[in-house]
């Protein structure tokens, strides 16, 4: 009993290790921008208005991609209203855990309590998921192959010590992850086969499957072009392909920081991608807070109403 206890805490550990030699690497990029944040806040009040509108739609439409796409992976009939007050709720849900989880919890409970059993349920979510990871790689694909776009970096040693390292960290924490600890990799043989048997699951239907992808890469498109528009309203210009990398490299930190929505992770990410591209610092940091404020800090409140409202209404069950 001991002896397995000790393999626990060895375990709990390594895990423990990993997570923070990331969210310190997260830090290591964003803590040195701090200094400019002055000189940001004054650049804030100078962004263009009609763009930074333009952003909060963005964002607003991604709501109704994510509801859309619920609809057609779903196995019974969902209303549209509940699905898109389901997805508004999980605005708030994923702020209380990491990489999505509380999203992901929210709409599995909301399946299930729609008809569909707890594997329904869980397959639905899963491979909406999936269809997110895939179209995000077919945007960035496309847009690598087809977009005529110099991916010249700043000399910037530092910043690019920076990405570097954070890069290496989190690909090395990952593949360690995975093999110092067995449940992991166990869990993670599992879901690939999980993986084929759920989009297998679509092969009667198409059609469906296909207009679910399309609707997840307009999500991916959705949070692209309002970090793009936030660019655009500090009047500096990058092409939409460099704006990606930017956003892909966010969002790979962020997921491999493990704090709610990848706090820290992300605005690294982004504010490292940027100077990377030769925004200067104080713009990059202007630009990456502005952006977290509409696509991060804006949708909490209206996200709790939302949640508060589905619970009282028994939309969701088991949360």
């Amino acid at each position: 009993m001991a002896k397995r206890d000790n393999n626990h805490q060895l375990r709990i550990s390594k895990s423990a290790v990993v997570a923070l030699a990331v969210v310190m690497v997260a830090i290591y990029v964003f803590l040195p921008q701090i200094k400019d944040l002055k000189a940001s806040a004054s650049l804030a009040r100078q962004a263009d208005i009609g763009w930074l509108i333009l952003a909060i739609a963005l964002v607003l439409a991604t709501y109704f991609f994510a509801t859309l796409s619920y609809q057609l992976l779903a196995r019974h009939r969902l209303e549209a209203g509940r699905t898109l007050l389901i997805q508004v709720s999980s605005a708030c849900a994923n702020r209380l855990l990491p990489a999505g989880l509380g999203g992901l919890s929210l709409n599995t409970a909301y399946l299930y309590n729609n008809k569909h059993s707890l594997a329904e349920a869980s397959t639905v979510a899963a491979s909406n998921n999936i269809l997110g990871i895939i179209g995000h790689l077919l945007v960035l694909g496309t847009a690598l192959f087809f977009l005529p776009t110099s991916l010249h970096l700043t000399n910037s040693f530092h910043i690019s010590r920076g990405i570097y390292i954070s890069l290496i960290v989190v690909i090395v924490g990952l593949v360690a992850t995975v093999f110092m600890l067995p449940k992991i990799r166990h869990w993670l043989e599992n879901f690939s086969w999980q993986v084929i048997r759920d989009i297998g699951a679509y092969w009667y239907h198409p059609l469906k499957l296909i207009a679910a992808l399309l609707s997840s890469i307009c999500l991916t498109l959705g949070y692209v072009l309002a970090l793009l528009v936030c660019v655009l309203a500090f009047g500096v210009h990058l092409d939409f392909t460099h704006v990606l990398i930017i956003f892909t490299l966010g969002s790979v930190v962020g997921i491999a920081t493990p704090t709610p929505g990848g706090l820290i992770g992300v605005e690294a990410g982004l504010i490292a991608g940027f100077v990377a591209f030769g925004v200067s610092s104080p713009k990059a940091l202007a630009i990456v807070l502005t952006y977290r404020f509409i696509s991060y800090w804006l949708p909490i409140l209206p996200g709790f109403v939302a949640l508060v409202f589905v619970r009282r209404k028994h939309f969701i069950v088991g949360t």
